[in-house]
């Protein structure tokens, strides 16, 4: 009888969930990887000399040939780590070797070669990719199942294949983001604003704003994000959860508690998980021009700076330098919370700074969805 996705999805779960899925190292080892790679890459002149850092965790750093990969080829391109990917490696390697997948291929590299069986398994198999991209190949003898580790971080993190058949799963560290959505824009008085677009693709996300807005505005938050701990059900919290679900096709996650790691079947997430860090924050990830004039007008002058044609002068001060995400290298001149400058607009004449006011950028706010495993 033929296997079907549900009988290789069960199949996979079972096995998972009776298996004591520990991380290879701890997830606090992982934490000074990346912190070793953030404070080591931008100065480093040789791979030989980065990975002379990493002198002291040789042995944990080993035990993920892709982790090693991932090290090497962002150093390469002298850019950060990608978001959680370490933690990411350690965990589809973990899995690797529960299924006894012994064997690794990185797909990156020109000059990995694959058997024809597990070929036949990544392409002929009867699930879409839907555009996510194989990176890191985990394989066995017997050339009957693989485990891949994908490449964008806007889709699914691996899929295990088994009969042609592709279960796609999504891991989660600990208090982890499940969905972040930036809200459009907010007035003058800080209540947050949302256009139609937003409606329409996210309306389960409208009633936690239209809270916000009558609860707070963002100029009282700055700083701090508001908790929708208090909102949060397991109605409204199950809508958001199934429209993820749609829009990624994710079969089953893969969740860390500690330094264990959680099979949850997609359709059972809402029963297993809290949601108590959700939020909405207020200075999000994604920025546009400035709209709220007023706002930086009276920020530089709090600052000490001036307005004169269009150009603003302010009191150079160490703390206005922000550093970029998984980087030691200043990338901004952040004003406050929700204001800031990119460091290339911005001249330094003595204990002076100067830039032009129309080169300011304003961070948006967001709505974002976290969850931990009961």
């Amino acid at each position: 009888m033929a296997a079907t996705a549900e009988k290789i999805l069960s199949s996979l779960y079972k096995f998972l969930k009776t298996t004591d899925l520990k991380l290879l190292v701890s997830i606090q080892t992982i934490k000074r990887l990346n912190d070793i790679y953030k404070k080591s890459y931008a100065n480093s002149k040789t791979e030989a000399e980065l990975l002379e850092k990493f002198s002291d965790f040789s042995d944990a750093l080993k035990k993920s040939p892709a982790a090693i990969c991932e090290i090497k080829k962002q150093f390469s391109k002298k850019l950060a780590l990608q978001s959680s990917i370490l933690t990411e490696c350690f965990i589809a390697q973990t899995l690797a070797e529960a299924l006894q997948l012994d064997k690794f291929a990185d797909i990156d590299n020109s000059n990995a070669e694959l058997p024809v069986q597990i070929s036949n398994l990544l392409f002929q198999q009867k699930n879409k990719k839907d555009g996510a991209s194989f990176r890191y190949i985990y394989y066995g003898e017997k050339y009957d199942k693989v485990l891949v580790q994908c490449g964008d971080s806007s889709t699914i993190d691996a899929v295990f294949i088994k009969e042609k058949i592709g279960v796609r799963i999504e891991f989660k560290e600990e208090i982890a983001k499940l969905s972040e959505q930036d809200i459009p824009s907010y007035d003058e008085k800080g209540k947050l604003v949302l256009d139609e677009d937003f409606i329409n693709k996210y309306p389960y996300y409208v009633p936690f704003v239209e809270i916000f807005n009558r609860k707070t505005d963002m100029f009282k938050m700055i700083g701090h994000n508001f908790s929708l701990v208090d909102f949060i059900n397991k109605e409204n919290s199950s809508d958001i959860i199934n429209n993820i679900l749609d829009l990624k096709s994710i079969d089953l996650y893969i969740l860390l508690k500690k330094n264990s790691l959680v099979p949850i079947i997609a359709s059972e997430l809402a029963d297993n998980v809290t949601f108590a860090a959700s939020e909405i924050r207020t200075a999000g990830r994604n920025s546009k021009k400035l709209w709220s004039r007023k706002f930086a007008e009276e920020e530089i002058s709090r600052l000490g700076g001036k307005i004169a044609d269009g150009q603003v002068t302010i009191p150079f001060q160490e703390k206005l330098y922000s550093t970029g995400r998984g980087s030691d290298v200043v990338t901004r001149c952040k004003l406050n919370s929700f204001l800031f400058v990119r460091i290339e607009d911005v001249k330094r004449d003595g204990d002076i700074l100067k830039f032009a006011f129309e080169d300011i950028r304003q961070l948006k706010p967001s709505i974002s969805l976290h969850l931990s495993p009961l």
